[in-house]
C-alpha cells in the first residue's frame, strides 16, 4: 500500500464539469504508483474519506501531464492549497482513452458503484496510518 501527503493545487475544473469534483496533487514519478484508477482512503483535517483517484495522464481528456486526481465520496468543501494524505488501495482499472465524455462520465459513475462496494470491504480489513500533514 502507497501512502503520499501532499499540497492539493489548481486544476483545470474538467472533472467538476463532467459531474464529479476532484482535488488535484501533483504527480512524481518517486511515488511507484502505477497510471489506473485507485480505490483510496484520505486522511484530511482529521476525518477519513473514501473515494477514488486517477492516476496519470487524461486521453479522453486531451491531457498529457499526469496527475494525481482525487474524487472523496460525500464530501464537498473547498480543501485547495491545503494538505491531505492519501493511501491507494487497489487499482481498478488502468487508464484508458474513451470516444466520447459521455462514455468516460458512464465509466466514471460505474467505477464510484464498485468502489463504495470494495471500500466497506477496506473499511473492515484495515486501519489508517494517522499521520497528519504538516
Amino acid at each position: 500500500m502507497i501512502t503520499i501527503t501532499r499540497q492539493i493545487i489548481k486544476g483545470k475544473n474538467l472533472a467538476n464539469k463532467l459531474g464529479f469534483p476532484t482535488a488535484n496533487l501533483k504527480y512524481y514519478k518517486k511515488d511507484n504508483l502505477e497510471f489506473g484508477v485507485y480505490i483510496i482512503k484520505a486522511l484530511f483535517n482529521k476525518k477519513i474519506f473514501h473515494g477514488l483517484a486517477h492516476v496519470g495522464p487524461s486521453p479522453t481528456l486531451k491531457i498529457k501531464q499526469p496527475r494525481i486526481e482525487i474524487h472523496l465520496f460525500n464530501f464537498n468543501q473547498d480543501i485547495y492549497q491545503q494538505k491531505i494524505t492519501i493511501q491507494f488501495f487497489e487499482k481498478i482499472r488502468p487508464i484508458k482513452k474513451f470516444p466520447t465524455q459521455q462514455k468516460l462520465i458512464n465509466q466514471i459513475k460505474q467505477d464510484i458503484q464498485h468502489a463504495k462496494k470494495l471500500s466497506a470491504q477496506i473499511s473492515v480489513k484495515s486501519t489508517f496510518i494517522l499521520c497528519s500533514p504538516e
